[in-house]
């Protein structure tokens, strides 16, 4: 962890292990044992079932394949090692099915009719942050933070039904240089991605939706405890 941010993502990931009734573990062709000793570490400490899938078996051969497969085996001896390739669909559906088979009956956690014990303000937010995700490349994603500031919902009063939404949000990035990424030459950038996230959000809502931005400079937030329990990391 080199941030607060980073520590904080890492307790969820323990407190995860700690609650979970299997754990997948996800590498790729390419990747050693030898160099995940922090997950593994983390995954030895896991007292259910645990599945290794070996992804984009497409990238090599059956040599390449089956040395990366026993190699993990004989890393993390208590798991069940598989290939897999999610972008050909190989192994996908097996993978769905054991997965389902390892997970114990329980009753509903929820009501049928909730989705989420997250409110409505967290999804646009992530919408938001899903855009970024798609429209901007690098390290850029990663330091960006999406706050709703304000969310009204407006009646239609002619169809007597629920009319337009209005969302006001921060998008908030650490450095000047990126905040002139967000925006782009004369607001060119911005508008792209406000164009996305609000079709995004107008399909999650089902209704009409006028979205502003501001976006803003913080250049410590993943450093700021304060800020984090604010933006709901811990």
């Amino acid at each position: 962890p080199k941030y607060k941010l980073h520590e904080s993502m890492m307790r969820e990931v323990d407190a995860a292990l700690q609650d979970a009734d299997v754990l997948l573990v996800m590498t790729e062709l390419g990747q050693r044992p030898e160099n995940s000793d922090a997950v593994l570490d983390r995954a030895k400490r896991f007292e259910g079932p645990i599945i290794l899938l070996v992804n984009k078996m497409d990238k090599g051969d059956q040599a390449a394949l089956g040395e990366a497969l026993a190699s993990w085996k004989v890393a993390l001896p208590q798991a069940e090692v598989a290939p897999l390739s999610a972008l050909h669909g190989f192994n996908v559906d097996e993978l769905r099915s054991k997965l389902i088979s390892l997970l114990p009956e329980h009753e509903p956690y929820f009501p049928k009719d909730e989705m989420s014990d997250r409110d409505t303000r967290f999804f646009v937010s992530e919408i938001i942050r899903e855009q970024v995700l798609a429209h901007y490349r690098q390290e850029l994603p990663y330091s960006t933070q999406v706050v709703v500031t304000s969310f009204v919902e407006e009646p239609d009063l002619h169809e007597k039904k629920a009319g337009m939404v209005s969302i006001e949000a921060d998008v908030i990035v650490m450095r000047e240089s990126q905040k002139g990424i967000i925006i782009g030459p004369g607001g060119s950038a911005l508008r792209t991605l406000g164009t996305g996230a609000r079709k995004a959000i107008e399909k999650w809502l089902g209704r009409k939706v006028f979205l502003r931005f501001h976006v803003k400079v913080d250049p410590d937030w993943r450093s700021d405890n304060t800020k984090l329990k604010r933006y709901g990391y811990r």
